[in-house]
């Protein structure tokens, strides 16, 4: 059942501006999609991630954003990180067998993963296992190819559901923070009643700076995301003038759109638990393949979390728990297949048909 046909059920429904703008807020901005597509069961009661993180929850604010909290978490694997690479084709094939003191040795398939570089040079990695940890909404467009293809029931879950959140936010530094006698004491957020629906949210108090930040949802997001960035500051730049006046409202001087829904590499802004959606099919995209040498993880692949930031790092850790578990069970590997490097390598021509 829909949120709205919840509300529908119960006698409720919108009629004044106020309403309207209020059900944007709890459902278009918390969710990312209208309360027509968003899922009753999947959505309301969420008390999962307040159990979780404790009533005790706090914003945590760094001049480097997100980044600042994943960097402890990736000094350990910095170095075999490859940046300016885009993965086009992940594909099963027959490893090359060998022997080890005259021994055959039955080697299993290998996964073979295909990247082009921002250059355009392609490059291919060997590896016994593969985690993916691409969006729900780049699996589902198809920009990664699988060799074979995905399982039926996985494919058809991510075919028939809308996976990922409508969301934008555009951010913008000011000369100085015309609107502070404008927003409620003691708060930072105020609600935009218009057309387009938004939050604004008074960032000056983190950063020093004097910096607003609009948070879009729904069609309003997917439409900023692709139009120039020059049309969307000045469509905000008539709302504020329009709030604040003329005179009293100086020009932006950075605006900075994040443009999730319109980037290759994420597709949308956040996973979601869409309407219609079963536990068996998120089973099924959570399930590994390929023998279990292919799994999958992020933040749309939890069974409790799934869309939130620590869902993807939890999701994770239990997807490298489930390899490393295998892999401590694993027959011994024939030493002639084993290299003493982390990837094996190679750099070459795309040729037609080989990925997608």
């Amino acid at each position: 059942m829909s949120l709205e046909a919840a509300l529908l059920s119960v006698g409720w429904q919108p009629i004044t501006e106020a309403d309207y703008t209020a059900l944007w807020f709890f459902v278009d901005y918390e969710w990312g999609s209208p309360p027509s597509a968003t899922s009753l069961h999947h959505t309301v009661p969420a008390p999962y991630t307040t159990a979780f993180l404790s009533s005790n929850q706090r914003l945590v604010a760094t001049d480097g954003g997100s980044p600042d909290l994943l960097k402890p978490l990736l000094q350990h694997v910095q170095p075999h990180v490859r940046l300016g690479e885009r993965v086009v084709c992940v594909a099963q094939q027959p490893k090359r067998r060998g022997s080890a003191a005259g021994v055959a040795a039955a080697a299993a398939d290998a996964l073979v993963v295909t990247t082009v570089t921002d250059t355009g040079a392609v490059r291919t990695y060997t590896a016994e296992t593969v985690i993916v940890t691409a969006s729900l909404g780049v699996l589902a467009s198809g920009s990664i190819r699988f060799m074979p293809p995905l399982p039926e029931d996985k494919a058809r879950a991510l075919a028939i559901h809308q996976w990922m959140a409508q969301y934008e936010v555009v951010i913008a530094e000011f000369p100085y923070a015309f609107w502070a006698a404008h927003f409620p004491p003691g708060r930072t957020c105020m609600l935009y009643a218009g057309t387009p629906r938004m939050l604004l949210h008074d960032l000056s108090g983190y950063y020093g700076r004097p910096i607003l930040e609009f948070h879009l949802a729904g069609d309003t997001a997917v439409r900023v995301s692709k139009q120039p960035l020059e049309q969307t500051k000045e469509k905000l730049m008539g709302i504020l003038r329009a709030m604040y006046g003329e005179q009293d409202t100086p020009d932006a001087i950075r605006v900075h759109c994040t443009q999730w829904n319109s980037n290759p590499l994420t597709q949308g802004a956040f996973s979601v638990r869409p309407l219609g959606m079963t536990d068996a099919e998120h089973a099924a995209l959570m399930r590994p393949c390929c023998n279990g040498r292919l799994h999958f993880a992020g933040d749309g692949l939890h069974p409790v979390h799934s869309g939130y930031m620590h869902a993807a790092y939890l999701s994770g850790l239990a997807t490298a728990d489930a390899v490393a578990a295998k892999w401590a069970m694993a027959a011994p590997i024939d030493a002639a297949l084993v290299t003493t490097e982390p990837l094996r390598t190679s750099e070459g021509q795309l040729m037609v048909g080989t990925s997608a």
